[in-house]
């Protein structure tokens, strides 16, 4: 699943008022792909597979954590929901607290 529009802010414009490089040509991807190329070759990890593989891997692999992003925002979500529509009892911590301590002092 893609990542929800809007969840990273986007660098608009610079600090000096002018629209910013377009990423096809920016430092950042030059940059990223040198790197990207000098993991590749020095880590036998990754220099096994063929480049060509290398870089259909990375892309599948950032595919499948932006969907575990989702996944994780949507499970935090449902949990918060549930906190809310079921909250523990007062009672319920004192008796666990309780049995707890218990046990406990009957190991020591």
């Amino acid at each position: 699943m893609p990542r929800k529009k809007g969840a990273v802010e986007k660098n608009t414009a610079k600090e000096d008022g002018e629209s910013p490089v377009k990423w096809q040509k920016s430092d950042g991807k030059k940059f990223l792909r040198k790197e990207l190329w000098n993991l590749h070759s020095s880590d036998p990890r990754f220099s096994e597979y063929p480049l060509k593989n290398f870089t259909t891997n990375f892309k599948n692999l950032k595919k499948k954590v932006d969907g575990l992003i989702v996944q994780v925002d949507f499970d935090e979500q449902a949990v918060s929901q549930h906190k809310t529509s079921y909250p523990r009892s007062s009672s319920h911590e004192t008796r666990i607290s309780t049995l707890e301590w218990a046990s406990s002092k009957r190991a020591s």
